[in-house]
Parts: structure tokens; sequence; C-alpha cells
């Protein structure tokens, strides 16, 4: 018998339900990382791409309630310790910064990514890209 993980959620703390994800993106089958949440959706990171190649996944962002999940974003970027470069802006509710892999292909083959930072406004609907910020006569760019 197969034994796998299940996402169940509450609104209540009593009443628990379990978590609908798009089609082959269920946590039985990917590791998945719940990230800091200040609005009225859950965010979920999940691998789809495990080390030793370059790890990068998927996104996912509930509904209201946290039982309904879609894709929010595909190719966020991952360490191999399991940490994903998303971070909440304090302050700023629905506002988030993250690394998306640009080379998701490539990367798997190299072993080295190219990272892109966007940013998320408002709760996960839509994706920015960053331009790039100058300082003086330099600008100044961090790939991971």
């Amino acid at each position: 018998e197969k034994q796998a993980l299940d996402m169940q959620v509450s609104l209540d703390g009593q009443h628990f339900v379990t978590g609908q994800f798009p089609p082959g993106m269920n946590p039985a089958t990917h590791a998945y990382t719940v990230l800091e949440s200040t609005t009225r959706s859950l965010f979920m990171f999940m691998t789809i791409v495990e080390p030793p190649l370059a790890p990068w996944g998927n996104i996912l962002k509930s509904s209201s309630t946290g039982t309904y999940f879609g894709r929010s974003l595909e190719g966020a970027n991952r360490n191999e310790y399991r940490y994903v470069d998303f971070e909440k802006m304090v302050g700023l509710p629905g506002i988030a910064l993250i690394n998306i892999v640009v080379n998701k292909e490539d990367s798997s083959a190299s072993g080295r990514k190219v990272v892109q930072s966007i940013m998320m406004v408002p709760r996960g609907s839509r994706w920015y890209h960053q331009s790039l910020i100058p300082w003086g006569s330099l600008t100044n760019v961090i790939l991971l």
C-alpha cells in the first residue's frame, strides 16, 4: 500500500477538507513548502526539479477558503537545502519578491541557473519583472 501526504485545510480548526490541486501537481507526488502568507490565500511552493539537478518549482495560490489551488507562478527558484527565494514585504500586504529560474530547461543539463527577480502584486494575481536600479554609474545585479 502506497502512503502519501494529503493537504488538509480548515477555517475553524475543527472541520477539515482536502485541498484540490491542478492535474499532475498533487503533494503526494511532489515535495512542497507552505510559504508565508498574510492574505486570505495560502501560497505553496511545489518542487518540480529536484537535486542533483538545479532545483526549481511552481508557486500555487489557494482560493480564499484554502481548498482550491491554482498555479500562480512557474519556475520559482529553490536551493539544494529547500529554501525558496520568496520574501513577503513587511508592512505591504499582498506584495512579495521572488526569484525565478529563467533558463529552466538549460539549467537541468548545465547545473547553472540564471535567475530574475519579480514582484507579486496584489496577492499573487499579477507578477511584474523588476527593472534594474542604477546606483550612480553602476548597476548592481545579483545572480544566484
